[in-house]
């Protein structure tokens, strides 16, 4: 499977949490949690499915994936809204989409990230 493809499976299931939870928990507009899933499913796939995965496994993976997420949601609405986001949205959704990573290692099995090459210049 190509990087497009992964990338775009990853950012369907960030955007489909993201968007869930925020819609629960805070009064964040669409585009603002659109944001938030663009810069947490590129960042979250390029350090852990490219760099953290093949090195250490699935459940470290999810764990990095898990806080890399947590802080990428409080950033990404930090600089965009302020300090109005709940605590409790930024905690689900990291959560969440930390437990979306196991069975999203496991459809793509270690050959299909592994053989894969990180994006070059």
């Amino acid at each position: 499977m190509d990087h497009a493809r992964v990338l775009g499976v990853k950012f369907l299931y960030t955007a489909v949490i993201i968007f869930s939870v925020f819609a629960v928990f805070g009064d964040v507009s669409p585009a603002n949690r659109l944001a938030a899933a663009v810069v947490v499913s590129g960042l979250t796939y390029t350090i852990g499915d490219l760099w953290v995965l093949p090195h250490f496994g699935s459940p470290v993976t999810a764990i990095v994936e898990t806080l890399l997420a947590g802080l990428m949601i409080w950033a990404v609405e930090l600089i965009l809204l302020g300090f109005v986001v709940p605590v409790e949205a930024i905690l689900v959704s990291a959560g969440l989409l930390g437990v979306a990573e196991l069975p999203f290692h496991r459809l793509l099995g270690p050959e299909q990230l592994h053989g894969m090459e990180p994006p070059g210049p």
